[in-house]
């Protein structure tokens, strides 16, 4: 789940709080601060934590990936529905993601949308729509940014990705991603980890 998650990132009765509240956590809240909230973080390595429940979780989403840095903190959230059946054609993948995105758009208003198929690709018929996405030559996905217009909310999110996925080729998924402002500073701080190392 979470191999699929940090490289990239459900009931119609969502609630919109559960979207707009970024589950309860602050940008730079400490692995101590999250855990004094009530959750369970499990480490994963590379400064990512999983848990399946966080302070305003919703019963929709299934797993939660923090990205914790020592000095930095809390910098991104990423979650995902459970996964569920589709067919070859992507039926519900697609009717699922668009829920997502009207309801996000609602929200935040403009979006970049991305939804297209890479130059070359064998799965160019219809019915192969849901391997093209497995085999990650499909992209769907809308992200909201304050260089697109987007309103984003008054707590240091500066980036939302919402992003389609499958695990095979009849089961898919979707994922939301929250990236806070602090997030570039956490990226430096695990680059310059790494690079220590060598």
């Amino acid at each position: 789940m979470f191999k699929f998650l940090i490289p990239i990132l459900l009931a119609f009765s969502f609630p919109l709080e559960a979207l707009s509240g970024q589950f309860g956590l602050e940008m730079g809240d400490t692995k101590k601060d999250i855990e004094k909230k009530g959750v369970k973080l499990i480490d994963v390595g590379d400064y990512y934590f999983m848990t399946y429940k966080v302070p305003k979780s919703n019963s929709n989403l299934k797993d939660y990936a923090l990205m914790i840095t020592p000095n930095n903190g809390l910098c991104q959230i990423m979650t995902a529905t459970e996964n569920f059946p589709t067919n070859s054609f992507g039926s519900s993948i697609k009717d699922k993601f668009n829920f997502f995105e009207n309801l996000l758009s609602k929200k935040y208003g403009e979006k970049r949308k991305s939804d297209y198929l890479a130059s070359g690709s064998l799965w160019t018929d219809r019915n192969y729509w849901t391997m093209g996405l497995l085999q990650k030559e499909r992209v769907l996905s809308a992200e909201w940014n304050s260089s697109y217009g987007s309103k984003l909310p008054q707590n240091n999110v500066n980036n939302i990705l919402l992003r389609a996925g499958a695990t095979d080729v009849s089961t898919g998924l979707i994922a939301i991603q929250y990236r806070f402002s602090n997030y570039s500073a956490c990226n430096e701080e695990y680059e310059n980890a790494q690079s220590d190392s060598l």
